[in-house]
């Protein structure tokens, strides 16, 4: 079984973009000005939450481009950045370091030594921590996503009406222009099966997107029985059972060992 991670070009660093496959691209939302990227900065000890390493990126790009001969940065207050999940936690401490004219924090989430991946327990241990409600929170996030919804549920089942809470959507997600990894394009010719790995539901439908354009089919459950999928998060799983693929998912476990049989064989 080949084995193939599929993900966001310049978002997933685990990629190998001489065997795997971006399915996806991000791109900054034009819509949001730097004015208002720097404003946030500018209010009193938030905590900014980011829904991934593209929202870092683009956060930072442009805080990065701060000219400090021009803005007083002593008007800029110190701020604590987390992520949704460990990577992005590593992606928002890196933040401190590009921008030394920022004071930004980080605090360390995990319970038990574990780490877990999604907004809500994110939510919920800066609640435990005593973080917020005391804090506002600034969600850094995609376009079209579904973690305003979230943000809005969780004050709502705390009955914080109070609190303040905000969405700023810095970037969109777009179908990559690049070509279907050649390995994929010869295995699918030799009715190999193949196993995407997909991180969310988003990426799992730009997947079957590009296959069903590629195989000319018109609908998921009419690709070939040889084409598997392992899901990591619940959004994919969620996508998975909407498109009726359910049998066709795979274990972690099982595309994690093809995976390492295909790195030994490179």
């Amino acid at each position: 079984m080949l084995a193939i991670k599929c993900g966001v070009e310049s978002e997933d660093n685990d990629l190998k973009l001489d065997q795997d496959w971006p399915v996806l691209v991000a791109k900054r939302n034009p819509s949001v000005e730097d004015s208002t990227v720097l404003n946030q900065f500018k209010k009193q000890s938030p905590i900014h939450i980011f829904s991934s390493q593209s929202a870092v990126h683009f956060v930072a790009k442009t805080l990065e481009g701060i000219d400090t001969s021009h803005c007083d940065v002593s008007t800029m207050e110190n701020c604590t950045a987390v992520g949704v999940g460990s990577a992005t936690d590593s992606a928002a401490k890196g933040l401190q370091a590009k921008m030394s004219h920022l004071n930004i924090d980080t605090v360390d989430l995990r319970k038990d030594d574990r780490r877990e991946n999604g907004l809500n327990w994110t939510l919920e241990r800066l609640e435990h921590m005593g973080l917020i409600p005391r804090h506002e929170v600034i969600l850094w996030t995609k376009t079209w996503s579904v973690s305003e919804r979230l943000l809005n549920d969780f004050r709502s089942s705390r009955r914080w009406h109070n609190w303040i809470a905000s969405t700023v959507e810095i970037y969109s997600l777009e179908p990559s222009a690049g070509p279907i990894p050649v390995s994929v394009i010869t295995a699918l010719a030799q009715s190999r099966q193949v196993c995407f790995s997909v991180k969310s539901g988003e990426v799992l439908d730009a997947t079957i997107a590009a296959l069903l354009a590629h195989l000319h089919k018109p609908t998921a459950r009419d690709l070939p029985q040889n084409i598997l999928f392992s899901v990591w998060e619940k959004s994919a799983l969620a996508r998975a059972q909407q498109l009726y693929i359910q049998s066709r998912l795979i274990p972690a476990h099982e595309f994690d060992a093809a995976l390492s049989a295909r790195d030994t064989q490179q």
